[in-house]
């Protein structure tokens, strides 16, 4: 979503605005600060990921009072609709939440965050340090309609030439690249865009074999 959009949604009184990521990071550690955690106690905040000090986010998880101050803190920050702790998108649990679903599928054990914030619609997540301009107007990644459909281009050997309009993920991508190079993948999240893909050409009828009497003989040596 671009600035000038967001401004534009703003002039016509829709909820839309920058969050303010640094302004998210002090916010929680002042709500931490009655609980005598060492500071800081948010190492970084890198998108949506909210990632705290070593051995931090294991004792909150024990401290239910200072994690739920934390997501009330983190709640309270303009933009923010909802807030998700790992546990919640571990192993891909079953829900009826588009926006739950979405980021559960971008969690990486080991990689990903402690929480996670989920901007409101028409909101730009914004790293800038405080008291610094913004030097980019554009975000991605966010599980709303005009973030995630975007056209996905296929070209080169094996395409069949035509446009498709039902839905794909871009897990989808590595299961039809893989179909075109005839690599079976042990396992994966996506199938395969069969429908952009040429059906292998019918192999050319063979000549039927001859029965053995019709087979031509050799040349006739006997007198």
């Amino acid at each position: 979503m671009s600035s000038p959009f967001r401004k534009t949604c703003k002039k016509t009184g829709a909820d839309a605005g920058v969050l303010h990521l640094p302004e998210l990071q002090e916010r929680i550690e002042k709500a931490v600060e009655p609980f005598n955690y060492a500071k800081p106690a948010v190492a970084r905040i890198s998108g949506s990921d909210i990632y705290f000090a070593p051995g931090v986010y294991d004792k909150l998880q024990q401290d239910h009072a200072a994690l739920q101050v934390v997501l009330d803190a983190a709640l309270a920050q303009p933009g923010v609709a909802a807030v998700y702790r790992a546990e919640e998108l571990r192993d891909r649990p079953a829900t009826q939440s588009p926006a739950h679903r979405a980021m559960a599928f971008s969690y990486f054990p080991g990689r990903s965050g402690d929480l996670f914030i989920l901007p409101k619609p028409y909101w730009l997540l914004d790293g800038t340090p405080t008291g610094k301009q913004r030097s980019y107007g554009t975000g991605h990644g966010v599980p709303y309609n005009y973030d995630q459909h975007v056209p996905v281009l296929l070209m080169g050997f094996g395409i069949q030439p035509g446009q498709y309009f039902q839905p794909i993920t871009p897990a989808d991508i590595a299961p039809t690249f893989a179909a075109l190079c005839g690599i079976t993948l042990s396992s994966r999240d996506g199938h395969v865009l069969a429908e952009a893909l040429k059906k292998p050409a019918e192999a050319p009828l063979t000549q039927q074999a001859r029965p053995k009497s019709a087979l031509p003989s050799g040349p006739n040596t006997n007198p």
